[in-house]
Formats: structure tokens, sequence, C-alpha cells
């Protein structure tokens, strides 16, 4: 998912590669979909909450380039605006 700032050329592309207890979009899941296997959590990056909620999180982080285009990782983003096991297995 790439976003930009509007008037800028800055880019701040977000990577969500397949890995283990990691799945993206594949026929499977719908398209858009990243999803996190052990606690089956998912988002759809076609939703605009979600990317907003990634994007909030990467400007916390500082990630967003003041030019160019830069990449990263999405997953930590992905965890930080998931819920991750819930108290007391619930």
């Amino acid at each position: 998912m790439t976003l930009w700032r509007p008037e800028s050329r800055a880019h701040l592309r977000l990577v969500f590669r397949p890995g283990p207890d990691r799945v993206i979009a594949d026929g499977y899941f719908e398209e858009g979909a990243v999803v996190r296997l052990p606690d089956r959590v998912y988002l759809n990056l076609h939703e605009p909450g979600c990317v907003r909620a990634l994007l909030d999180e990467a400007l916390a982080r500082g990630l967003f380039p003041a030019a160019g285009t830069v990449e990263v990782d999405g997953w930590p983003l992905f965890d930080a605006v998931t819920p991750q096991d819930p108290p007391d297995g619930r």
C-alpha cells in the first residue's frame, strides 16, 4: 500500500509480505486482506478506517519521509493497530 501527502512527492510504501503465521490475499481471502494466523486477526486494506489507523501509527513512529519514497514492513504496524491475545482467553 502506498501513502502520500497532498501536494508532496514523498511516499510511504507499506509492504505486507506473506510469512510464517502471516498471509495476504491469495484467492482464499478477499482482495486487500492481511491476516495474522495465530489469532486470526484480519484487516482489509481497502477499508478507509484501516488505512487511517496504519497511517496514524506510521506517523507516530516517524516513518513518513520528508522526500522520496520509503518502503517499510507493514506487519509491525498491523500488530500495533490490532488487538493481540485477548485477556484471560476471552
